[in-house]
């Protein structure tokens, strides 16, 4: 999946935190407003510390690379003292569906990777996505996502979000020099729904990338232990 935005962490404060999401795909010319949402972006962050991919990009590509105010080996001691981590192991499985290891014929394993007793394939136990991957010598299939049930939960855990204005949008007049032509009103705000617009801003540094101001306040602060002021991260969710 291509990212959609990039998301700018300015102040974690106990429930709040506020940021900043920059669109950087045309596929994504708005940002949308939703708890869901919002909820979606702090499991991603969660995701790249449980993984162990909370690390700063190379920067040569006009600024735009992931940046974290730690190492990755830092993120992963964070997400393990997180009181929450469960929460966000749960959220990860309704949202993409629950990873379930299997033999390479599809039969449960153990923890112990011996094959569970009694023998079950794992489509006569779960609702099966069709998703299926491995990992070393594992075998792995995914269980169907819930939505419906994500969304409950961001109902549950996010109290608020609050999303700005389009800002830092390049001007029709510049949307309009890319053929050498004018327009009536040179000053005035290009419109991101115009592929055109994309075709400059492809061309821009990361600095000129449109964003919005982000406020996301959670119930519980745990929801926010694993973010900190100066992280930023690229995202597929929209």
């Amino acid at each position: 999946m291509s990212d959609l935005y990039i998301v700018s962490v300015d102040v974690v404060d106990r429930q709040t935190l506020r940021g900043r999401v920059h669109l950087v795909h045309p596929d994504a010319p708005y940002v949308p407003h939703e708890k869901p949402f919002a909820l979606a972006l702090l499991m991603d962050a969660w995701g790249r510390l449980e993984r162990g991919f909370a690390y700063t990009e190379d920067e040569a590509d006009d600024g735009r690379g992931d940046r974290w105010p730690f190492s990755a080996e830092r993120g992963i001691e964070i997400e393990r003292a997180m009181r929450l981590r469960g929460d966000f192991a749960a959220l990860s499985d309704l949202y993409f569906g629950r990873r379930v290891r299997v033999t390479e014929d599809g039969y449960l394993l153990t923890d112990d990777g011996d094959i569970d007793e009694p023998r079950r394939q794992a489509s006569e136990v779960y609702a099966l996505s069709g998703n299926h991957g491995r990992r070393g010598t594992d075998h792995h299939v995914w269980t169907v996502s819930d939505l419906d049930a994500f969304e409950r939960r961001a109902e549950a855990i996010i109290e608020l979000v609050e999303v700005g204005p389009l800002l830092n949008l390049p001007t029709q007049g510049e949307v309009a020099a890319l053929d050498g032509g004018e327009c009536d009103t040179p000053d005035a705000p290009a419109d991101l729904t115009d592929e055109t617009v994309w075709t400059l801003l492809a061309d821009l540094p990361f600095s000129r990338a449109p964003y919005v101001d982000m406020t996301i306040v959670v119930r519980d602060e745990g929801h926010l232990e694993h973010l900190a002021a100066g992280a930023r991260w690229s995202t597929a969710h929209g």
